[in-house]
C-alpha cells in the first residue's frame, strides 16, 4: 500500500564504504631525441604538440619519438629524453642574463637551477653598443712576438672579468681546434695564472687598462709563431673574426643579474627571444629643455612621472608625481608636454648633470614583456605566446591578480623557454632598447654522431629509479638498446606493481634474424613483470615525410594499459581484438622487417619473446603474451594477462586495506574490516560476465595468531584460481557418414 502514513522507517546506516583508486593508466618511456631532459616531463593525454615542441618530432635519426606519440594519444605519459655529456662534446643550455650591462648570452649552463652566471663578451665588442651599455675607452689590441696585449680596459670589465677565451679554428697546428679557457686570477700578482702554455703575467691592479699576456710553445719554452709566411700583426689581422682566432672576456655578472630567460633543455634548435619591453627606473639629464636618456625607448605621447627633480624647473612649472606627455623623441632624447596634444612642449631651465628619476604612468617598474619563437619541425617555426608580467613577486596587475612573471610562465603555457627571476630592477639607467630579438642555443650530446646511446638512455632510466613513479603502469624502452635491456630488471624491483616491456632487435634478414633474437633473447635478464617484442615495422612520420624502422613500443604499451584500466589488467594482450582489448596495434605500417613461420612463432613462444607480425587483414598483430619468466619455469607468472592481474590486485589491496590498517588494533573488528574490504575488491574479478579468475578466497585470521597480534604484524592470506585463457586453439574435422544423426 503505497504512502501509508501510519508506517515510518528508521534507516541507520553502520555500513563502512570502499573507497576508489584512480585507475588511469600512465606510462614512463625514455627516448633519443634533439631535445628534452633526462627528469621526465608528464605529458596529459593528447599531448602530441607539446611533446614535439619539448622534444622534437619523430624522424629516421629519432623514430622512438613516435612511440611516445602513440602511447601519448591514449594515455598520459612521463617521458625522459636525457641530452647526455662527455668532456669532449659538453650539453649545456641556451638563455641570456638581463644585466645591468645588458643583455648577454648565456656561457655553457649546464645546471639551469644553479647557472654560473658567466657571459662571453668579445674584446671588440666591449663598447656593447648594440646592447646599449655606452663606455668612455674600447679595447684596443698590440701584438709583439709572442706577446699579446689587452689595452684600454674598461674598468668595468676589469672588475667582472674572470677569465679570457682564445678560440683557434685556423691557428698553429699545436692548437688547430681547440678552445683555451684562461683564468684570470687578479688576487695574485704579479703573474695571475699559468694554464698550460699560457702565461698571464703583469696585471697591475694600480694600472688595470693593460693586460699582457705570453703565447708559448707547445714545450712551454718558446713563444709560438703565429706569424704563417709573415708578421705576427698581419697574421692576427688576416685572422681575427674571420675564422681564424676569436678572443674573448668572461665576465661573472652574478651581483649584475636581474633575470635570465632559457631553453627548458640543452638544444642546438635555436629559440628566438623578442623583449619587447621593459620597466626600468630611468634617470636622465637635461640641457636646453631636452631630456636625455641613451636608448630610452620612449614614444611620443607616452605617459611619464618624476620622482625628483634634482632642481630641475620648467615654464609653465613642473613638480613630482605630476604626468606629463613625451615629445620630440629621438633614439636618445625627448621632451615633455603638458598633455598629449599639447602645442609646445615645457621650456626647461638648467643644466642637470642627471639624476632626474623618471618612470612610465602605463608601464610600471620591473614589469616585462617578451615573445618567442622555436622551431617545432623544420621549416615551421611555432610561436611560444607573448607573456606580461611582473618581477616583484607580490605585484598584481589591474584586476588584482597576481602578475609575477614566474607564475605566468608555467610549464603547462609553454614547452619553449623559462624564465626565472634574481632580483628586481632598482635605481638604474635603462641596458637595452625595446624590441629587441635574440637567438639562443645550446649545445647537445645526443645529437652527436660519436654519441654513446646507452650511455645517454641510462641517465632517462637513473632518473626513474631516483624518482617516485608509482603511478606508472607500464614502463616502456622502446631502443631495443642491449645495454638497457640488461639493466629493466632493477625497474621491476623498484616499481613491483609496474609492468615493463622493451623491445629486442634483430639483425639480418629471415633466419639469420631469427637466430640473432635467440642470441639477444640469451644476453638479457628475466624478472616478473617484464615482457620483450620482436619485430620492426617500416613506418612513416606525419611531419616531415620521412620512414623509419620502429619497434612499435609505444602502440603495445597502449594496448597493455588499456586492459590495465578496462579490464583490470586480466586481458591477453594476443592476437585480434574484442572490444578493443587484444594484440592488434592501432598503427599502420609500410612492411615489416621479418617475417616468421610456425616454428619461428613456437620458438619465440618458448624463449619468451613476443612476436609481431604484419597480418594482411588486421595490420601489426602481437601473437605472444609472454612475461621474461617463461623461458625459466612456465607459471601464471609467465603470462602477461595474468601478470598485469595479479599486480593491479596487489596495488589496489595496498591501497585500500593495508595502508589503512597501519596503525590500527589487530582484532576481531579490523580483521573482518579488511576481509569484507579485500572481498570486494576481489568480486570484481571473480564474479559477474567481465571475471578474469575462476575463484579467490580471502582469510583475515588465520596468519594473524597471537605471536603475530603481539608483534603487531598484520597479514593478510589471499589465494586466486586463474581461469588460463587459451593460447593455442586446435580445430579438428571429421566426415562422418551421411545416415549419422549429429
Amino acid at each position: 500500500m503505497a504512502g501509508n502514513f501510519r508506517l515510518t522507517f528508521n534507516d541507520i546506516d553502520t555500513s563502512q564504504g570502499l573507497g576508489t583508486i584512480d585507475s588511469s593508466a600512465t606510462g614512463y618511456m625514455v627516448v633519443k631525441a634533439p631535445k628534452g631532459n633526462a627528469v621526465a616531463t608528464y605529458f596529459p593525454k593528447g599531448s602530441a604538440n607539446k611533446i614535439i615542441s619539448l622534444v622534437g618530432v619523430p624522424s629516421t635519426t629519432y623514430p622512438n619519438i613516435q612511440d611516445a606519440l602513440d602511447f601519448n594519444a591514449s594515455y598520459g605519459l612521463y617521458l625522459s629524453s636525457p641530452a647526455g655529456t662527455s668532456n669532449e662534446y659538453e650539453s649545456y643550455y641556451g638563455g641570456v642574463y638581463l644585466t645591468e650591462y645588458g643583455i648577454f648570452e648565456f656561457d655553457r649552463v649546464t645546471d639551469i637551477s644553479e647557472p654560473n652566471y658567466l657571459v662571453r663578451l668579445d674584446i671588440e665588442d666591449d663598447t656593447r653598443s648594440s646592447n646599449n651599455v655606452l663606455l668612455a675607452n674600447s679595447t684596443t689590441k698590440e701584438y709583439t712576438t709572442g706577446i699579446f696585449t689587452i689595452d684600454n680596459v674598461p674598468s668595468w670589465i676589469y672588475s667582472k672579468a674572470v677569465g679570457l677565451r682564445l678560440t683557434y679554428v685556423e691557428a698553429n697546428p699545436t692548437f688547430q681546434g681547440t678552445v683555451i679557457d684562461i683564468v684570470l686570477d687578479k688576487t695574485d700578482l704579479p703573474n695571475g695564472l699559468v694554464y698550460n702554455d699560457i702565461v698571464i703575467g703583469a696585471i697591475d691592479a694600480s694600472n688595470q687598462e693593460a693586460v699582457l699576456f705570453t703565447l708559448e710553445g707547445a714545450d712551454g719554452g718558446s713563444e709560438v709563431n703565429w706569424a704563417t709566411g709573415g708578421a705576427v700583426a698581419s697574421y692576427f689581422n688576416d685572422n681575427w673574426n674571420n675564422g681564424g682566432i676569436t678572443f674573448e672576456w668572461i665576465l661573472n655578472l652574478s651581483s649584475d643579474t636581474y633575470f635570465y630567460l632559457n631553453q627548458r633543455s640543452p638544444s642546438e634548435v635555436p629559440a628566438h627571444i623578442t623583449v619587447s619591453k621593459i620597466g626600468y627606473v630611468r634617470s636622465a639629464s637635461c640641457a636646453s629643455s631636452v631630456l636625455t636618456c641613451a636608448n630610452h625607448s620612449l614614444s611620443n605621447k607616452t605617459a611619464i612621472k618624476f620622482s625628483n627633480l634634482n632642481g630641475l624647473t620648467g615654464t609653465p612649472a613642473i613638480s613630482t608625481g605630476t604626468t606629463y606627455y613625451v615629445s620630440d623623441v629621438t633614439t636618445n632624447t625627448f621632451k615633455i608636454r603638458l598633455t598629449p596634444n599639447s602645442v609646445s612642449a615645457i621650456s626647461l631651465t638648467g643644466t642637470i648633470a642627471g639624476g632626474i628619476v623618471y618612470t612610465e604612468v602605463l608601464w610600471p617598474t620591473n614589469q616585462i614583456s617578451f615573445s618567442f619563437t622555436e622551431e617545432g619541425a623544420p621549416g615551421r617555426q611555432v610561436s611560444g605566446g607573448t607573456y606580461t608580467g611582473n618581477l616583484v613577486n607580490t605585484s598584481v596587475d589591474g584586476y588584482g591578480a597576481n602578475n609575477y612573471i614566474e607564475n605566468l610562465l608555467t610549464d603547462d603555457m609553454n614547452a619553449f623557454v623559462q624564465i626565472k627571476v634574481v632580483k628586481p630592477f632598482t635605481n638604474t639607467t635603462s641596458v637595452t632598447s625595446a624590441p629587441q630579438t635574440l637567438s639562443v642555443m645550446g649545445q647537445r650530446y645526443a645529437v652527436s654522431t660519436g654519441a654513446d646511446l646507452s650511455i645517454i638512455l641510462q641517465e632517462g632510466w637513473d632518473a626513474a629509479l631516483a624518482g617516485d613513479y608509482d603511478t606508472v603502469r607500464v614502463f616502456m624502452e622502446p631502443t631495443g638498446n642491449m645495454d638497457i635491456n640488461a639493466s629493466l630488471p632493477a625497474i621491476r624491483q623498484a616499481y613491483q606493481l609496474s609492468t615493463i616491456i622493451s623491445a629486442l632487435n634483430g639483425t639480418g634478414v629471415d633466419a639469420a634474424y631469427i637466430s640473432s633474437l635467440h642470441d639477444a633473447r640469451s644476453s638479457v635478464s628475466s624478472a616478473k613483470g617484464l615482457a620483450y617484442y620482436a619485430n620492426q615495422f617500416l613506418r612513416k612520420d606525419n611531419y616531415l615525410g620521412t620512414t623509419f624502422w620502429s619497434n612499435c613500443i609505444g602502440a603495445i604499451g597502449t594496448k597493455l594499459a588499456s586492459i590495465i584500466e578496462g579490464k583490470l589488467g586480466g586481458w591477453p594482450p594476443m592476437f585480434t581484438d574484442y572490444n578493443g582489448y587484444g594484440g592488434s596495434l592501432p598503427v599502420s605500417a609500410i612492411k615489416q622487417k621479418a617475417k616468421f613461420n610456425n616454428d619461428d612463432q613456437q620458438l619465440m613462444d618458448q624463449l619468451g619473446i613476443n612476436i609481431i607480425v604484419q597480418d594482411s587483414f588486421h595490420g601489426p598483430l602481437i601473437l605472444g603474451q609472454k612475461t621474461s619468466t617463461a623461458s625459466l619455469e612456465i607459471s601464471d607468472w609467465s603470462y602477461l594477462a595474468h601478470s598485469m592481474a595479479f599486480d593491479e590486485f596487489k596495488r589496489e589491496i595496498r591501497d585500500l586495506v593495508m595502508v589503512p590498517q597501519l596503525g590500527k588494533p589487530i582484532d576481531d573488528q579490523f580483521q573482518s574490516l579488511r576481509e569484507f574490504q579485500s572481498n570486494t575488491i576481489l568480486n570484481k574479478r571473480t564474479q559477474g560476465p567481465g571475471r578474469i579468475w575462476e575463484a579467490g578466497l580471502v582469510d583475515a585470521f588465520a596468519g594473524n595468531d597471537a605471536a603475530a597480534k603481539a608483534a603487531r604484524t598484520f597479514k593478510l592470506i589471499i589465494q586466486v584460481k586463474v581461469t588460463v585463457f587459451s593460447e593455442f586453439v586446435d580445430l579438428t574435422l571429421e566426415n562422418v557418414g551421411q545416415g549419422v544423426t549429429l
